[in-house]
């Protein structure tokens, strides 16, 4: 027998709001580069003004939303001992780390961007399936599938070998040589898994 509460999309806010804020920016993104690839192509610095409204008022607003769940909730306040210590140690790390290298300063930070946006996506799919009844198996394919989604292209660009790829400043990312066995054999396994993701949806 159907029954409408199980089998009911459990969506962050509403219907409208996530397909406008959380689902559709990546392909709106994607949209714009195919339809200006010169631009995209050619430009190796992005304009003060676009990093300022699309970086800081954009991408990093929900870091600023994050001070209501902590050092603005009173409740939060009420034991500050990570909410104060946690900072401290990262700013003192950062000066330790940028005073012996700033590249590995930068270096540090592109890596660490990269990993906050790989468990971003996963917990995204975790909130969605929250109410999934699924099996251990089936859980465990779309952990794979989500990981594999989001840390492949990643590896691609590190052994690819023709990619313009920087996240602060130029070389903060390490760039290997072009390895094609290589990356032949991350295609395979990277394909395998998402055709397995597929066939797990459909069944």
């Amino acid at each position: 027998m159907y029954n409408s509460e199980i089998n009911k999309q459990p969506w962050l806010h509403s219907a409208v709001t996530d397909s406008v804020f959380i689902l559709s920016p990546p392909f709106i993104a994607l949209f714009l580069v195919i339809l200006f690839p010169r631009q995209f192509q050619a430009s190796s610095a992005m304009p003060i003004l676009y990093w300022l409204v699309l970086v800081v008022f954009i991408d990093v607003a929900h870091v600023y939303s994050t001070l209501y769940r902590t050092y603005f909730n009173p409740h939060g306040l009420k034991k500050p001992g990570l909410l104060l210590t946690i900072p401290l140690l990262c700013y003192v790390a950062g000066v330790l780390l940028h005073s012996m290298d700033a590249l590995v300063f930068w270096r540090v930070l592109a890596y660490l961007a990269v990993f906050h946006f790989i468990r971003q996506q996963y917990g995204f799919m975790r909130l969605y399936s929250r109410k999934e009844k699924s099996g251990y198996y089936a859980m465990l394919i779309d952990k794979i599938a989500i990981y594999t989604a989001t840390i492949y292209p990643i590896v691609y660009w590190h052994i690819e070998g023709n990619r313009q790829f920087n996240w602060f400043i130029e070389n903060d990312f390490f760039m290997l040589p072009a390895n094609g066995w290589l990356l032949n054999a991350g295609n395979v396994l990277y394909f395998t898994i998402i055709l397995m993701y597929v066939v797990k949806e459909i069944l």
